[in-house]
């Protein structure tokens, strides 16, 4: 300290006074040791001390899994003449995917959902259908969307026929559903029973029976033609092709025009009041109606009952629902002069 005496804090300095540097080494030096036994000492003996991780056993099956990759399912959308923003994606296998709600140029078109199946005119055949918001793909597919010129379940007045079995009133408006549509043609089906009769007048009319050969064709397309719809209506239906060189109006559906994806129309329909005083019943749990379909029998045709297939001769008094085909835009035109039903 003495040597110290006198001395000012600049002239003290580690360089030229070698005791004092020695001291801040030390120092420094301690410090170290302290930090490396408080902080990194522990850490290391306990990353020693930990147990370490049992080895992974993988099974065939999940082999199988980490060598072959998961191939997800493409999926495609047919918008049909509408658009929506997403038309192709990849879902993996037990994924969801939201479908999108397409929409349509003409405003008045209904969006009845996304099918798989081949298209049959305007609509489609009776295929799958997904719906928007819960369904899981089973491998690569293309959906078609199902568009509808009005709401299906919608009838409308065409033409006119004695139903309520009261002809002081006279004869009452027919209602029709659209069985399947194009841009050029819609495609109808009475919405009821409207009578009852047999194929064949004769009542034992002998093998061989066939739709085109019977009284029900005849009468459809002279009396029931002439006389329930008038100048102007006639003027609006079209000709349908049933056979090879066989055109009518008016005529009994086929069972694929029943068909369609709007299978409504196969359900138990209500008959009218003159079907059933017309009626004579083999089965009295329904009505059933003729198509102009050979059943698998030689004389006999099928009946459509309560959504079901049932057979029966010529002989049986089964319902009568006329199907006719009309020009799609001029029967807009005409059904919009009044109030549409349902």
């Amino acid at each position: 300290m003495r040597y110290l005496k006198g001395k000012t804090d600049s002239e003290i300095t580690p360089s030229r006074y070698p005791g004092v540097r020695n001291i801040f080494s030390r120092i420094a030096a301690a410090v170290v040791i302290l930090l490396f036994f408080c902080f990194l000492l522990p850490s290391c003996a306990d990353s020693f001390r930990q147990d370490p991780e049992p080895p992974m056993v993988v099974s065939g099956e999940d082999t199988d899994r980490l060598t072959d990759p998961v191939v997800p399912y493409n999926i495609t959308l047919d918008p049909n003449g509408g658009f929506c923003g997403e038309t192709e994606f990849v879902v993996f296998p037990g994924d969801n995917h939201p479908l999108p709600v397409p929409r349509h140029p003409k405003s008045d078109m209904v969006f009845l959902g996304w099918y798989r199946g081949e298209k049959v005119r305007g609509s489609l055949s009776y295929g799958k259908k997904y719906e928007s918001d819960v369904w899981y793909p089973d491998g690569d597919l293309t959906l078609t969307a199902l568009w509808f010129p009005c709401d299906p379940e919608k009838t409308f007045s065409f033409g006119r026929y004695e139903q309520d079995n009261d002809l002081a009133n006279g004869p009452e408006p027919i209602s029709w559903f659209i069985l399947d549509w194009t841009e050029q043609t819609y495609l109808l089906i009475s919405a009821r029973i409207l009578d009852c009769m047999q194929l064949y007048d004769d009542p034992n009319p002998g093998s061989g029976q066939c739709y085109e050969q019977s009284d029900l064709r005849r009468w459809l397309n002279g009396t029931f033609f002439e006389t329930a719809f008038s100048e102007e209506e006639r003027g609006i239906m079209r000709k349908k092709e049933l056979s090879s060189g066989i055109s009518d109006y008016v005529f009994a559906p086929s069972e694929t025009d029943c068909k369609t994806v709007v299978a409504f129309p196969l359900k138990q329909i209500d008959p009218t009041a003159v079907a059933l005083d017309h009626w004579r019943p083999v089965n009295t749990s329904y009505i059933g109606w003729w198509t102009r379909d050979p059943n698998v029998g030689p004389g006999v045709l099928i009946a459509i009952g309560t959504e079901a297939k049932v057979g029966g001769s010529g002989s049986c008094n089964d319902g009568v629902r006329p199907a006719i085909l009309v020009d799609a835009e001029t029967f807009r035109e005409f059904v919009n002069k009044y109030e549409w039903q349902g």
